[in-house]
């Protein structure tokens, strides 16, 4: 069969991988797989769907995620984490996983279905930089992004990564909720009307709007033979 041609693009790469994952693995194997089943399900394919993000491989409690935009990967990122959060709010019983991501823009190559070059290393890289539950961005990425009043940048300087020549300044991210926006979450109204995915118990996908936090109110038409999702 004839090999397919290399082509490159620039792209804004996030890397994701989960803290401490073969100590949760060695703790409760099947526990640790159901969450992160369901971390994916609830939070990442839904938030990068929506994000126009391309989710381009998985790696056991890793992702590798792909946008043609900057602001897109930022903004995933952040709702990613939150969402977590939200989750581990929810269910304090369960297992918590905690994820650290770094996210770079740069050229990378596509070959086939998978993407590699020195724009997905440093993403990498950046994501073993950040702190549990945190985002680490290069420079590149800040700049792309510019200047938003909820996103805010710390500078944790230069860094010499693993096989990559030049440094690079890296940065973690966070989130300044606007006065108006602390008041919706109090209110319940921070999501408007979000769309998100789980499966029944027969395997059947079943898409659902949410609007705000906290415990689930269901309403289901009586056409929906499929609703037997465990709230």
């Amino acid at each position: 069969m004839p090999r397919s041609i290399a082509k490159r693009r620039l792209a804004a790469i996030l890397a994701a991988d989960v803290v401490g994952y073969s100590r949760l693995m060695g703790e409760d194997e099947g526990a640790t797989l159901g969450a992160l089943q369901k971390v994916f399900h609830e939070i990442v394919d839904p938030l990068v769907r929506s994000s126009d993000g391309q989710i381009v491989k998985t790696m056991g409690d890793g992702y590798l995620v792909e946008f043609s935009s900057a602001s897109d990967a930022i903004a995933c990122a952040t709702k990613w984490q939150s969402r977590l959060h939200e989750m581990d709010s929810r269910d304090p019983s369960g297992v918590s996983l905690q994820f650290r991501i770094g996210i770079n823009l740069g050229e990378v190559v596509s070959d086939g279905e998978d993407i590699y070059g020195d724009g997905v290393n440093i993403a990498a890289r950046l994501e073993a930089l950040s702190p549990p539950g945190g985002i680490c961005v290069s420079e590149m990425i800040k700049s792309a992004v510019g200047s938003q009043r909820n996103i805010q940048f710390e500078n944790i300087g230069v860094h010499e990564l693993k096989n990559i020549k030049t440094p690079i300044q890296a940065f973690l991210v966070s989130v300044k909720q606007t006065a108006e926006e602390e008041r919706a979450i109090n209110f319940g109204l921070a999501d408007q009307s979000e769309v998100r995915y789980c499966l029944s118990k027969d395997g059947t996908s079943i898409a659902y709007a949410q609007v705000g936090v906290g415990y689930p109110l269901v309403f289901a038409g009586s056409w929906m033979s499929h609703l037997e999702w465990d709230w």
